[in-house]
Parts: structure tokens; sequence; C-alpha cells
């Protein structure tokens, strides 16, 4: 990972990292929950002679301060990246959010479709797009004694716990011990942020099925070929709502498809654009 810099943004400070040419497209990776600015590392080692690759820590990710102020939710980091893109000037921007970055992602496009030129959704947790749907009540039964038990983890004092609980329900079968070593180690010191996640979080209001419907610029769907039903269904609820949307399944993977497929990711990234 290049030197860290760091930007004001709305009321608190971001760290990112800023790679590659600076005259290339810009390529802006937004992270996931227990994430951070290093999750881009694999994707960036297949996209630094053709972009210039960007990549932020969230507000309450490290290396920020962890309790900064605000509120921890979607709609309130979906406005800090547009203050981002803004402040460092950004135009024509190829968006990925993967997992819970993919939320905040589509939350970006549509408070700022003219910034953007393409939108990646690895993943995206956008859970509001199933909650309400009868069919899907087993995937979210699922997933809510997932969080449960995350919570549990959290109470008898064991973050690193938490953690492992939310990968092993977001990767499946493979679960977090499958994981490369450096992204294993960042999601634990990341813990506090996915303590604010479960405790704190705000419910999204921006990325509705509605706004969806009226984003105009071209969105690319990576799916791994092993995902949970829970990012199966909500990409096939996507689907429905942005017929016109590509969508790419990477053989093998899952929820660790930007880890373990980034070779394959960024071909796909490098040949959309």
């Amino acid at each position: 990972m290049s030197r860290l810099k760091s930007i004001a943004v709305n009321d608190t400070i971001l760290h990112y990292a800023d790679a590659g040419p600076s005259s290339a497209p810009t390529f802006l990776f937004v992270h996931g929950a227990a994430g951070s600015c290093n999750h881009v590392a694999f994707l960036r080692d297949y996209l630094i002679r053709d972009f210039r690759v960007i990549s932020y820590s969230q507000r309450f990710h490290l290396p920020n301060h962890p309790n900064p102020t605000g509120e921890y939710g979607a709609d309130m980091h979906g406005r800090d990246l547009v203050a981002l893109m803004e402040a460092l000037e950004l135009k024509d921007v190829v968006l990925l959010g993967h997992s819970y970055g993919g939320l905040v992602a589509a939350s970006a496009a549509i408070l700022a479709p003219h910034l953007i030129k393409h939108l990646f959704l690895a993943e995206a947790t956008l859970p509001s797009l199933v909650n309400d749907n009868p069919i899907y009540q087993e995937i979210i039964n699922i997933r809510i004694n997932a969080f449960e038990n995350i919570k549990a983890a959290f109470e008898s004092g064991d973050p690193a716990l938490a953690v492992k609980l939310l990968l092993d329900y977001a990767i499946g079968g493979k679960g977090f011990n499958t994981l490369p070593e450096e992204i294993k180690k960042d999601m634990i010191a990341n813990a506090s942020s996915l303590f604010h996640l479960v405790y704190q979080q705000a419910p999204p209001t921006i990325a509705s099925a509605e706004a969806l419907k009226k984003l105009a610029m071209p969105v690319t769907l990576l799916i791994g070929e092993k995902c949970t039903p829970m990012y199966k269904a909500v990409a096939e609820e996507l689907q429905k709502i942005l017929p016109t949307a590509q969508q790419k399944i990477f053989a093998g993977v899952a929820h660790d498809l930007i880890f373990e497929a980034a070779e394959d990711c960024a071909f796909e990234i490098k040949n959309t654009i």
C-alpha cells in the first residue's frame, strides 16, 4: 500500500491511498464492514498500470479515528464518499463497492451520478431489497441469527470472534480462516467499526429500490459462484431493478472474490470500461 494521505471530509478526517498514473482513469474502491483502505491491495496489483487507484477508509474505520462524530450508516458514508470525490476533484470515476461498501457506493451514485462513469457492485449488501419479501424469509432468518451470534461475541468480550462470525456468514462454507492473512489481521483490527455497524447503524434511506431504478450510468454486478443466499438474492433483485446491468460470475469463489479472484475481477473492470 502506498503512503497514506488524509483529507478533511464533512466533519471528519479520512485516510486514503492514491497510486498509479495521475493522468489515468480513476478507479475508486469502497471497502466493506470491518474493512479498510488496505482491502484494495489484491485488485490494485492488477489495475495499477491502467488506472489511478484510490482506496480510502470509511469513517469509523482504521486508520481513521474509530469514534468520530456522526451516526454509523450508509447514508452518512455515502455523503462522505461524495465529499471525498469532490475534494479530490475526481470525475468519470470507475467506482467499485464491495459488500457493505456496495451499499455505500450505490448511495454515492444516487447522490452524485455526474461524478461516476461506471458502477461495480461486488456482492453488495442491500438488505432493503429483500427484507420485505416473504420469499426470502429463510434467508432473512439466517442473517438475523448470524448477527445475534455476532452480538453475543461482542457481549462476551471477544471482538475477534465477532469479526470471524461475520465473515463465516458472508463467505459461507469457506469461512474467515481461508482469507489472506493480512486481510484477517486488518479485519480484526477494525472490530470496533463492526461494533458500530451492529449496535449503532442507522437504516439506509438513500439507496432505495426507486432511487436505484433511476441510475443512468452503466452498472456491473460482480458475484462469486459460491456466494451465500443473501448476496444471490440481492443480485437477483438488483437485476430486476436494473435490467440493463451486466452480471459477471466468478467460478470457485464467494464473498472473497476481490481477494481470491482479483485478477479475474480486474480483467472484467479493464475490459468493461
